[in-house]
């Protein structure tokens, strides 16, 4: 799952040379099933990134509901893509929050698995009134 800009971006390079090596691919002399194989697992790899990227892309574009969780182990999630379909930035969601934006780097790499309770229920609180 993409989580930010800096993401978005390794990512889009990374899909470009993935393109690169599956055309890059038909001129190698790789036997027949090698080259089979490098090609299923390039084309995987590039079906993912492009599904990553147009999660984030729509969720940033989105007015979606905010926050409708089934489970309590979506909720990491769902808060990351709260965020971003708010359109809010780590570092402006850790100023709404009065806090440093690399706290807000770190709950989200970990997918706020260091964070209290009353924390989360404070993002959730904020990405929730968010207009």
């Amino acid at each position: 799952m993409i989580e930010n800009d800096f993401q978005l971006r390794v990512s889009k390079t990374k899909l470009a040379e993935f393109r690169t090596t599956l055309q890059n691919l038909e001129h190698d002399q790789l036997p027949k099933k090698a080259k089979a194989v490098r090609r299923n697992a390039t084309l995987s790899l590039i079906t993912e990134l492009e599904e990553d990227i147009q999660t984030f892309e729509h969720l940033r574009g989105s007015h979606t509901e905010i926050l409708n969780l089934h489970n309590l182990e979506e909720l990491p999630n769902q808060l990351i893509q709260a965020r971003v379909a708010r359109g809010f930035t780590q570092a402006e969601l850790a100023a709404k929050l009065k806090m440093k934006p690399q706290q807000i780097q770190r709950y989200e790499a970990s997918k706020y698995a260091s964070a209290s309770l009353s924390r989360v229920l404070e993002v959730a609180r904020v990405l929730q009134n968010a207009k």
